[in-house]
């Protein structure tokens, strides 16, 4: 994580909005109140799976996930937390802002850098009390787990080539259709379902080198290099 050094050698946040930009933050059990009482929607929540490719903040590097991480969106088509409100370099949440967020101070980042993968919350954290949503949570999980995309993209080279794309052409589309399916059909909100079960795999499989293109309802895999 990139340390900034102000000229008067002062330490304190002065709110400039750079940390804002850059991402929403992840979230740990000590918000998991923010939550409950509705400080923070449920529909401003995305999920990375364990297994998905994501940068390391702390490290500054791309790595497959140990572990599940529950986050606030950014904004559509841009990397801003959905809460920052930029004209004013502001939060909207301000005085119920999240761990890291009360933790984060780009001139002394120790105490972030001491917390940041320690008590994050995972969806079965934070639905304990909605049986049905985290039945659905869990299903799409064990059939679209991220560990089993990335197995699937890695024997694409090999012998069983054919048959790994096969496969995971059938969990893209399944993903992908299904989506939809819910909302219509069990009335999810639409904007859950990123928190519910993740960024949908035609994106999250760009962290494996890998794109898809889309004619109709047919789908096809290529380098993610390729995807014009």
């Amino acid at each position: 994580m990139t340390k900034i050094r102000m000229k008067d050698g002062s330490k304190g946040c002065r709110r400039c909005g750079t940390c804002c930009e850059k991402g929403g933050p992840a979230l740990h059990e000590s918000d998991l109140g923010l939550l409950e009482r509705g400080a923070i929607p449920l529909s401003c929540l995305v999920t990375y799976r364990l297994g998905e490719t994501v940068r390391d903040d702390i490290k500054g590097i791309l790595a497959p996930l140990d572990g599940e991480i529950v986050k606030i969106k950014s904004v559509a088509g841009g990397s801003a937390c959905v809460f920052y409100k930029g004209k004013r370099k502001g939060c909207g949440i301000y005085g119920e802002r999240p761990l890291e967020c009360r933790l984060l101070n780009c001139r002394d980042t120790s105490a972030i850098e001491a917390a940041y993968s320690k008590d994050r919350l995972a969806r079965a954290d934070i639905l304990t009390k909605n049986e049905k949503l985290l039945k659905l949570a869990v299903a799409h999980e064990e059939r679209c787990s991220m560990l089993k995309i990335a197995r699937l993209a890695a024997d694409l080279s090999g012998p069983g080539g054919t048959a790994a794309a096969d496969e995971l052409l059938d969990l893209l589309q399944y993903d992908h259709f299904m989506r939809p399916f819910l909302v219509q059909k069990a009335n999810i909100p639409e904007n859950m379902l990123e928190f519910l079960f993740g960024r949908p795999l035609s994106g999250a499989i760009a962290g494996l080198g890998l794109a898809v293109k889309r004619e109709g309802n047919r789908f096809t895999l290529c380098p993610w290099y390729d995807i014009s």
